[in-house]
């Protein structure tokens, strides 16, 4: 699983990537609270799926990720101001795989709160054609 991986990681001045199977909310809340800062959300098709992934990451007023201040993330409790720090600190990185998600690539990068675009070279080529 990803914890023990992150566990692993912790003491050395890396930044791991972690990629969810999906752009689902629960699993980015998942992996955000057990300490995940960059994700890596796959097959983002265009900008409302970008912003559904962006709003996942953040916490009310501006998104939907659930409070807990009970969570790895927060060094269970002991980080004073996580939810300003998440904000700040938290990368959300989008992977684009088809030829529509190309197509939107300029409104997909214009969302507020993606601060990258990945593209995934053999799926792409598969969806244009070139497997």
């Amino acid at each position: 699983t990803v914890l023990p991986q992150l566990q692993a990681v912790a003491a050395y001045d890396v930044s791991p990537i972690v990629r969810p199977a999906s752009n689902d909310a629960v699993l980015i809340k998942r992996y955000l609270d057990i300490g995940a800062q960059t994700l890596l959300i796959p097959y983002v098709q265009n900008r409302e799926e970008a912003e559904a992934a962006a709003s996942a990451m953040r916490y009310p007023p501006a998104g939907i990720r659930g409070v807990s201040g009970l969570t790895r993330a927060t060094r269970f409790g002991r980080v004073t101001g996580y939810a300003k720090r998440a904000e700040e600190e938290l990368c959300l990185l989008v992977q684009l795989e088809t030829r529509a998600a190309v197509e939107a690539l300029e409104a997909i990068a214009q969302v507020d709160g993606v601060d990258g675009v990945f593209i995934g070279p053999a799926d792409l080529a598969a969806s244009l054609g070139y497997p």
